[in-house]
C-alpha cells in the first residue's frame, strides 16, 4: 500500500498536477502578461529580482521619441519565449498571491535576459544584487530602454498618473519621484508643469 502511494506521488509530481517544495513551481508553454510577469496554466509567476517598465508606461529612445517601453519589454519577452517551454524555481509568494520565480527557456535564465538586453532593470530591493552586473551590461551597450531616456519602473509606480494627462505627472508627482525640476528634452516635460516656458519645468 505505501509502495503504491508512493508511486502515485511520483507520478503526480512529475506530471505537474500540484507542486512540491523544492521543485518546479511551474513548467510549461507560458502566456506573457506584461514585461516581467507569465502565466503557466492558470498560475500568475512573478519574475524575481527584475522590474520591467509598467504596461502603460513611456520611455524615449535615442531619438528623443516617446514609445510604449512597457509594451515593447512585454513583446520583447514573448518573442523571446516563443511557443518553448518555460521552467519557474518558486523563490517566494508576493503580496498579490503570485509566486516570485526564477524562470529559464532551454537552460537560459529569463529574468537575467531581461535586464542583460534592456527591457528591466535589476530590482534591487527585493533580490539585491543578483543582476546589477546585467544591468551594467545593459547600460553600457545602451541596450533596450537605456538607449535613451527612462523612469525607472519603481519610481514611475509611486509618482502615479492623472486620468487626464495619461503619463503625465504634475510638480507634486515629479517632486516625489525624485525628478524635479525637470527640463525641456526630459520624456517628462511638458508645458504643463513649465509656468514661465523658460524651458525648466517645476523649479
Amino acid at each position: 500500500m505505501i509502495r503504491r502511494l508512493t508511486q502515485l506521488v511520483l507520478i503526480l509530481a512529475s506530471s505537474g498536477a500540484f507542486s512540491v517544495p523544492g521543485a518546479d513551481a511551474a513548467t510549461g508553454r507560458a502566456n506573457v502578461i506584461d514585461g516581467d510577469t507569465i502565466e503557466i496554466r492558470g498560475e500568475r509567476i512573478r519574475l524575481f529580482g527584475v522590474d520591467a517598465p509598467e504596461s502603460a508606461q513611456t520611455c524615449r529612445d535615442a531619438a528623443g521619441a516617446a514609445y510604449r517601453c512597457g509594451q515593447r519589454a512585454a513583446l520583447a519577452l514573448a518573442d523571446r519565449i516563443g511557443v518553448q517551454t518555460v521552467s519557474c524555481k518558486a523563490l517566494d509568494r508576493d503580496r498579490f498571491g503570485r509566486t516570485v520565480s526564477e524562470c529559464s527557456v532551454g537552460g537560459e535564465n529569463m529574468n537575467a535576459w531581461l535586464v542583460r538586453n534592456g527591457w528591466a532593470v535589476a530590482y534591487r530591493r527585493y533580490g539585491g544584487g543578483r543582476y546589477d552586473a546585467d544591468e551594467r551590461a545593459a547600460k553600457a551597450a545602451r541596450a533596450g530602454i537605456w538607449a535613451g531616456d527612462f523612469m525607472a519602473p519603481e519610481a514611475y509606480r509611486r509618482a502615479g498618473r492623472t486620468p487626464a494627462s495619461g503619463n503625465r505627472m504634475n510638480c507634486t508627482q515629479l517632486r516625489a519621484a525624485g525628478l524635479a525640476p525637470v527640463r525641456r528634452g526630459s520624456p517628462h516635460y511638458h508645458t504643463g508643469i513649465d509656468g514661465d516656458r523658460d524651458g525648466v519645468g517645476c523649479e
